[in-house]
């Protein structure tokens, strides 16, 4: 998780100063479905995906933690100012990832969010690099 918030710090100073930090909904929603994947590809794989490794089954009683983080219709998203955060509305979620981290980002899911923020970028930014 510590990846994919670099990567969105990183766009977020970007587009900070130039005054246009993504707020539109195609884009929150974009992101949303690529969270939702990544955090799918962690379970999947038990924390291997991101390098850590644990029992499913020992998260896995209800399906409902699973669920909150995997499905983009669940997953907990908010903007505020020049931020993008997404999580749980699980409340015991912060103390199981304490347990087991899965919170991170695959190697797939660090490309389609440098495609998605290159295609944003393009569409809606001039920018120049000195």
């Amino acid at each position: 998780m510590d990846e994919l918030l670099g990567l969105l710090d990183d766009l977020e100073s970007d587009l900070t100063s130039l005054g246009m930090l993504p707020e539109e909904h195609t884009f929150v929603n974009l992101m949303t479905d690529v969270v939702a994947e990544n955090f799918s590809e962690v379970w999947d794989s038990q924390g291997a995906a991101i390098g850590e490794f644990w029992n499913g089954r020992t998260l896995v009683k209800s399906g409902n933690l699973r669920g909150s983080y995997s499905s983009p219709t669940r997953l907990r998203v908010s903007v505020q100012g020049d931020t993008i955060t997404f999580g749980s509305n699980v409340s015991y979620a912060p103390y199981v990832n304490d347990m087991y981290t899965f919170q991170g980002i695959t190697q797939s899911t660090s490309g389609k969010v440098s495609g998605i923020v290159d295609k944003w970028l393009q569409e809606n930014a001039k920018l120049q690099w000195n």
